[in-house]
């Protein structure tokens, strides 16, 4: 099950799930980076975010922050947990997510993913997703898709 993201409820699962899954990617380009709980809070207060739950749970397994502006979907993050990547959550997420940004008048989406992380990469390109450019300074690729 797919469905908004809840704070109180979620906020402590999804910052335990970018630490694990998101912020090494960041200190690896950002050794000195530190990002608290409220920053996190911060980030998903300023998205449209979807969790993701096994039915009959209320615990999230992963999760899509989004925002749109001038006709552009932003996936700002997507984490799952390792136990289920690899099983469509995050694929489900993503046509969550693009299907948000249709409703919004969007006409492409465009995410940033780390040069070092080739499996999110190809997770992306096999969704439709293609490299537009890339971030030297961030050691980012940009990817888009026409929605």
């Amino acid at each position: 099950m797919i469905r908004l993201r809840m704070p109180s409820l979620d906020d402590p699962h999804l910052f335990r799930l970018i630490e694990r899954e998101l912020i090494p990617y960041a200190k690896a380009v950002f050794p000195t980076l530190r990002i608290g709980r409220k920053d996190v809070e911060k980030m998903l207060d300023r998205s449209k975010v979807y969790v993701g739950e096994q039915r009959g749970s209320k615990m999230p397994i992963g999760f899509v922050s989004v925002s749109s502006a001038q006709h552009v979907l932003r996936i700002e993050m997507l984490a799952v947990e390792k136990d289920y990547q690899g099983i469509g959550w995050g694929s489900a997420l993503m046509a969550v997510a693009e299907t948000y940004g249709r409703q919004t008048g969007c006409t492409r989406a465009q995410l940033y993913v780390d040069e070092s992380n080739d499996k999110a990469k190809r997770f992306y390109e096999r969704i439709g997703y293609a490299t537009h450019s890339f971030a030297p300074e961030y050691k980012c690729y940009l990817l888009e898709k026409t929605l």
